[in-house]
């Protein structure tokens, strides 16, 4: 089964979260999202540097990472805006009569 993020609270949590330079710094310190660092463009704003790292989580399969970065950056935030995580119940099949 496939885990499923709720990307609009965790785009919530690090634009209200951070700060922009707090999230080039995250980008360029952290060794697993400096590939996003790297792809920025000059004058990008907060906006695009969360879009970019969401995609580039979501595509390198780090959202679990990037939220544990969050976590421990800012606890009040990451609680505020939980849950970050699509909890789908299983269903069985029906049984024929």
């Amino acid at each position: 089964m496939t885990k499923r993020y709720h990307l609009r609270n965790i785009q919530n949590l690090l634009t209200q979260g951070f700060t922009e330079p707090e999230l080039r710094d995250l980008c360029f310190y952290e060794l697993e999202f400096r590939p996003v660092h790297d792809q920025l463009p000059q004058g990008a704003g907060k906006t695009e540097i969360v879009r970019c790292l969401l995609e580039y989580a979501e595509q390198k399969v780090l959202l679990d990472a990037l939220l544990s970065l969050a976590k421990k950056h800012n606890p009040g935030r990451y609680k505020q805006h939980q849950p970050y995580v699509i909890v789908s119940s299983a269903r069985s099949p029906k049984k024929p009569p």
